[in-house]
């Protein structure tokens, strides 16, 4: 078993409701972390008075305004005092064992960073709930990492941490800056954690099209994808109507074969929800697209 020393990073912003249950599933680890330092950006509502009830079980940093969900990690880990970071999230809680299966990944010198299998907090709260976590475990299936959230402080300060500009694809840009460096991405599986997902349509809907807007500064970055042509076919399809009927055909087609695609998610859910199944991968993938091609347009 590895040696290193861990401190866990977390930021909160206006998370009273979920902080302490992100917390106590840090302090509750049987390979305990050795520092916790707790962010607070700027919130408004109670989250630092939950947070102060810890006493010194973390060391609680306090910004006076909202400087962003990257500026405030970035505040974070330089602040650490260890040489392994972990990103947590206020929203998510971690297995008992999560720093207990993370860590021996670091005995490989090649292995800049590691992440858990992620599986939905609130999966029985409603059937979009439900949909999302038959989602997240065929996107387990296999998995290849493409960004990490246990970090080497080293290579943090090689890579100048995250790009504090970008509110969205934040943690693949850092990833794939540290890859670039000559290092790998790990993935443990029995290191899981739960992040608390929409559990209303609506919700999910607002998540798509904020996600769909907020990518494109990414993109800026790191290039377009080529699928964003399609995008401007769903726009030219919704404008021109019954004038681009054969282009509605075309949507449409390609929406089902992506549907198609993922097909394994039948065996994932009950047949009874399976048609909120297809509602919760066309709707968001829908709202997304016309989201990013919002964000694009205005530049």
């Amino acid at each position: 078993m590895t040696s290193r020393k861990v401190t866990a990073v977390l930021t909160t912003f206006n998370s009273e409701s979920d902080a302490k249950q992100c917390i106590d599933s840090l302090l509750n680890q049987t390979t305990r972390f050795d520092e916790i330092v707790v962010v607070d950006d700027g919130s408004k509502d109670g989250t630092v008075d939950v947070l102060k009830k810890y006493g010194s079980k973390i060391r609680l940093s306090g910004l006076k305004k909202n400087i962003g969900r990257s500026a405030a990690r970035n505040y974070g880990w330089k602040k650490a005092k260890n040489e392994i970071i972990f990103f947590a999230e206020s929203d998510a809680v971690y297995d008992s064992n999560f720093v207990k299966y993370s860590m021996p990944h670091f005995d490989d010198e090649k292995i800049a960073g590691v992440i858990g299998k992620q599986e939905v907090l609130n999966k029985n709260e409603s059937v979009w709930t439900k949909c999302k976590n038959a989602e997240r475990e065929t996107a387990f299936e296999n998995y290849k990492p493409f960004s990490v959230w246990f970090h080497r402080k080293k290579l943090l300060e090689k890579a100048d941490g995250f790009d504090e500009s970008l509110d969205f694809g934040e943690d693949v840009d850092l990833s794939k800056r540290i890859k670039n460096f000559g290092h790998k991405l790990d993935y443990e599986e029995k290191a899981i954690w739960k992040h608390r997902e929409p559990a209303s349509l609506k919700a999910v809907i607002k998540r798509s099209w904020s996600f769909g807007k907020g990518i494109n500064k990414y993109y800026k970055k790191t290039g377009f994808p080529k699928t964003v042509f399609l995008d401007f076919v769903v726009l030219l399809t919704i404008f021109g109507s019954f004038f681009y009927f054969p282009l509605i055909l075309v949507f449409t087609g390609y929406l089902l074969a992506k549907l198609l695609v993922s097909i394994k998610l039948f065996g994932k859910i009950s047949p009874v929800y399976w048609i909120y199944l297809i509602i919760f991968i066309l709707v968001p993938s829908f709202t997304f697209k016309m989201g990013r091609i919002i964000g694009f347009i205005k530049g």
